[in-house]
């Protein structure tokens, strides 16, 4: 009693569990001064809950002495469950065994005995965890956990009455989700100790009623799997928890899934996506390690797993953005690190996603190769309506449900074989967001070769040549029945600045005379808005392309010249860095419009900002596709520095940013790999000599 009282929980467990080892000793009979010290101790505590069990439903609104007793009962009892039957075997006439602790009442102190504190103290422990105040129910759930450590078969009846998912839940105070999170990894790592340790074996052995044949056909220990199975039932929930606002709850969520993983008790495939969002916790720089630390040890047991799930991961991670941090601005892909780099007065650009990266994709060129393929996937469906999308590892929840939809669309669900898909309709106009934020992580990768950047733009340059013809077209079909100056034969479409391009220069763009068409009835606003985002994905793509040529001092004789197929040169493993790294600008009008529209007051001022969103980016996807070099001067203009070129018109590596050179291999003064030199040996000769008589 004196070490609870002055000392707390954790000294009164420990000297719980020396009373009850010496209580439990071979040498010590039923009614040892042990077991009747215990027995004694579990009364007294027992009996104070009794009496207070009634006295209110709020211990919040007592005296705090009161409320500090009864968690101080709470613990004591939880103690008392978890060792008094530690070392037991467990036989057919064990009643802590069979009978169901949900069933048992709340019953007198008078009855108590050491057959039967475990379902008393039970019945003790849902009674008060069903009261209002938060630290009543977190002391509940914590001496709940103290008995299922010792009785698993007890956590598989609370998981029948749905008690697991409801401390876990959203309408569950945020201090009883984060007290069970840590309750339920106690429990799991304590199970894995009982198995390793050999403790279940040697239970095993002491039970009679195991015949040998049970013993090697593996049922002995069915306790072993059931806290494991339990906790992966609620896996998607465990997932859903490492997006919540609070971050210690985040913290140990994320702690329950890497025991989970280690242990081999959830699907790798769907954890990764949720590791990789944590990468995007820019606040909490300890979570961000904490996932990195998973992600690696994944990565080398199963290389191909990050790529595969990368775009699950980038959706993942903007959406964790989106919940986090509603009120912010910005979702944005990096992160800003203090340089430690002696003379450096700027902080250094990190990709939140350039640690993964560094560690266990860019050692690999079919990986990186891969993995900017899988991002630049996200681009593909420009045009094409709809996609399908694998929704397996999208776990149910509300506030998560309306994120995807608000930025992925409406879905209809169907079944293929015995896997779910989803078939999601691709509105651009919600996707861009997303395609904005995968711009930016492409941006800003931590590249190690010249060809890394050169891949990227070899593939932008296929995507865009294909489709922004296609978009060109079917914005200016769109828009030649409104506009007169496209309804003439011999109208080149794109040779000059239309209309809307005039306009766009204004301050205020849809005030101007000739854009009043789009107020017109016949005028589809939508349709024109859906046509809008499809084209500013491709600015987004057409803005890469020039980030990465100014960035990288990439030609653009260099960019035409690179061929994916071919073996790497020993020119291109190093990389020209500048000294300072510019933030690629992933902004688009639409997603601004999409920020603000709601909080945008009346019917004329929202269709005012939204006509001046879209015909800017209208008129900046032209101006891009008529520029040969997709907007390098602009972007360098901006700047302040323009792109050099020489007397012939031939474009020469953009120069204005201070650049540092990083080699990937040992080169000599010259550029070029060293040539090992080989060493004579004795029986060497002059291949121009003339062979002897003896060697003919």
């Amino acid at each position: 009693l004196k070490i609870t009282y002055k000392f707390g929980r954790v000294p009164s467990t420990a000297a719980v569990e020396a009373l009850a080892s010496m209580a439990r000793h071979k040498n010590a009979g039923s009614g040892s001064s042990p077991q009747r010290k215990l027995i004694k101790l579990a009364v007294t505590f027992y009996g104070y809950l009794y009496k207070m069990k009634d006295v209110t439903d709020d211990f919040a609104t007592v005296e705090a002495s009161i409320k500090n007793n009864v968690h101080r009962g709470l613990s004591v009892l939880g103690s008392i469950c978890q060792f008094h039957h530690n070392d037991q075997p467990a036989t057919d006439d064990d009643e802590t065994t069979h009978v169901d602790p949900t069933s048992c009442p709340f019953f007198s102190p008078s009855s108590l005995t050491w057959e039967n504190i475990s379902n008393a103290s039970f019945a003790a422990f849902a009674h008060f965890q069903g009261k209002q105040d938060v630290s009543t129910k977190c002391a509940a759930v914590r001496a709940m956990a103290g008995l299922f450590i010792c009785r698993p078969r007890a956590m598989l009846a609370v998981e029948r009455d749905g008690v697991i998912a409801q401390l876990m839940s959203e309408r569950a105070p945020p201090l009883l989700q984060l007290e069970a999170i840590r309750c339920w990894k106690e429990i799991l790592l304590a199970e894995e100790w009982r198995v390793e340790s050999g403790e279940a074996k040697e239970k095993m052995d002491m039970n009679e009623k195991i015949t040998l044949s049970n013993r090697i056909s593996g049922d002995q220990d069915g306790d072993a799997s059931i806290v494991g199975s339990i906790l992966t039932q609620h896996s998607p929930r465990l997932y859903m928890l490492t997006k919540s606002p609070h971050p210690a709850i985040r913290v140990a969520a994320l702690d329950l899934i890497g025991n989970l993983l280690r242990q081999g008790l959830i699907n790798p495939m769907e954890a990764v996506p949720h590791l990789l969002a944590l990468q995007g916790d820019v606040e909490n720089p300890a979570i961000r390690i904490l996932a990195l630390k998973l992600l690696i040890l994944e990565g080398e047991k199963r290389p191909d797993m990050l790529r595969q799930r990368v775009c699950a991961g980038v959706r993942q991670a903007y959406l964790f953005q989106r919940l986090v941090n509603p009120n912010a601005r910005h979702v944005t892909a990096v992160v800003e690190e203090k340089s430690d780099a002696p003379g450096r007065k700027h902080n250094d650009i990190e990709c939140i996603f350039g640690s993964i990266y560094k560690e266990s994709l860019n050692k690999s060129k079919v990986q990186k190769q891969s993995l900017f393929k899988s991002l630049l996937a996200l681009f593909s469906t420009v045009g094409s309506g709809d996609v399908e999308e694998d929704s397996s590892d999208q776990p149910t929840n509300n506030q998560y449900t309306h994120e995807l939809t608000k930025t992925l669309g409406n879905r209809k669900t169907s079944r293929t074989g015995l896997k779910r898909r989803t078939k999601v309709f691709v509105s651009f106009v919600k996707q861009l967001p997303m395609l904005s934020y995968g711009a930016q992580i492409l941006a800003h990768l931590p590249y190690s070769a010249s060809t890394d950047p050169l891949f990227i733009i070899y593939h932008v340059t296929c995507i865009t040549s294909v489709h922004g013809a296609q978009s060109l077209d079917q914005l200016n079909a769109f828009l030649r029945p409104h506009m007169p100056s496209k309804q003439d034969e011999d109208y080149d479409d794109n040779a000059t600045e239309d209309d809307l391009e005039l306009a766009a220069k204004e301050k205020d763009s849809g005030s101007v005379p000739a854009v009043n068409f789009m107020d017109g009835e016949s005028f589809d606003i939508d349709k024109f808005s859906e046509l809008c985002a499809q084209a500013s994905a491709l600015v987004l793509l057409m803005r890469l392309k020039t980030f990465l040529k100014r960035v990288y001092g990439l030609s653009e004789t260099k960019c035409m010249e690179f061929n994916p197929n071919e073996k790497e040169k020993i020119c291109d493993k190093g990389i020209s860095l500048p000294e300072r790294m510019p933030i690629f600008n992933n902004r688009i009008e639409g997603c601004l419009y999409n920020e603000r529209r709601d909080n945008i007051s009346g019917t004329a001022e929202a269709l005012q900002f939204r006509k001046n969103f879209l015909i800017k980016q209208y008129a900046e996807f032209r101006r891009l596709m008529r520029s040969g070099d997709f907007g390098l001067k602009i972007v360098a203009a901006e700047s302040g520095n323009e792109p050099n070129g020489d007397d012939d018109g031939h474009e020469q590596p953009v120069v204005g940013l201070k650049r540092r050179y990083i080699p990937n291999s040992k080169k000599n003064a010259r550029g070029r790999p060293k040539k090992k030199k080989r060493k004579a040996a004795d029986n060497d000769y002059d291949s121009d000599s003339e062979p002897s008589d003896a060697e003919m």
